[in-house]
């Protein structure tokens, strides 16, 4: 006989075709278990598929709770107590749930194919962007170049893409607004929006040839 276990997100660690992307067996419980375990260690970094499969595993509790946990741990321990609004984790700290997750890579599947539509690459789309060329914007200056690519959004939602693209990492108060970088972006894109392969299928002769439209209207 077996005992059905009822847990909630439980797998069955005897399933077949075990592999570390969440298709289930030992080698995914157990990366659940060596990421908890990092958390409870107070770590800092994680990569997205590690933080992805650390939210799964804590999303049950809220985000207060997990933020008060992590806190609570931190305080016991003798190291440097760094910022970890600053880090990977604050994907973790601040995101509700996966479904949240699933929403802002559907969002940016989204952004991906109203650049392509206007003949843009991911890094001429975010030079249109950057008004003072110091290979940063703002949550603002993202919001401007969506709204010229035709995606409508509450600020809320843009707030939180953009949360993402920095890859979850908040800017300290007094450091001034939160900027993301050229290369956060990039690698998000093409990371979560398979952007890159995704252009490349491009005729050879439409590879960076940017619209004819006009760029984005600065931020004043």
């Amino acid at each position: 006989g077996r005992i059905l276990d009822g847990t909630v997100a439980f797998v069955d660690a005897s399933l077949p075709g075990a592999d570390a992307n969440g298709g289930g067996g030992k080698d995914y419980l157990g990366g659940i278990a060596h990421q908890c375990f990092r958390f409870l260690d107070s770590s800092l970094q994680y990569e997205a598929e590690p933080a992805n499969m650390l939210l799964r595993a804590l999303q049950s509790n809220g985000m207060v709770h997990r933020r008060n946990a992590f806190a609570s741990i931190r305080h016991c321990r003798r190291r440097r107590h760094a910022d970890w609004r600053q880090h990977s984790v604050a994907r973790v700290l601040t995101t509700e749930d996966e479904y949240q997750i699933l929403h802002l890579r559907a969002l940016l599947a989204r952004v991906c194919r109203l650049m392509a539509r206007r003949r843009l690459s991911p890094a001429a789309f975010f030079a249109a962007c950057d008004r003072d060329r110091d290979a940063h914007v703002s949550w603002s200056e993202l919001q401007t170049g969506l709204r010229w690519l035709g995606l409508s959004a509450l600020d809320e939602t843009v707030v939180e893409l953009f949360l993402f693209l920095r890859k979850g990492a908040l800017a300290d108060a007094t450091d001034g607004p939160p900027l993301l970088s050229r290369r956060d972006f990039l690698d998000a894109v093409e990371q979560e929006g398979a952007a890159a392969a995704d252009w490349h299928d491009e005729p050879p002769g439409d590879v960076g040839e940017e619209s004819s439209a006009a760029p984005p209207p600065p931020i004043r």
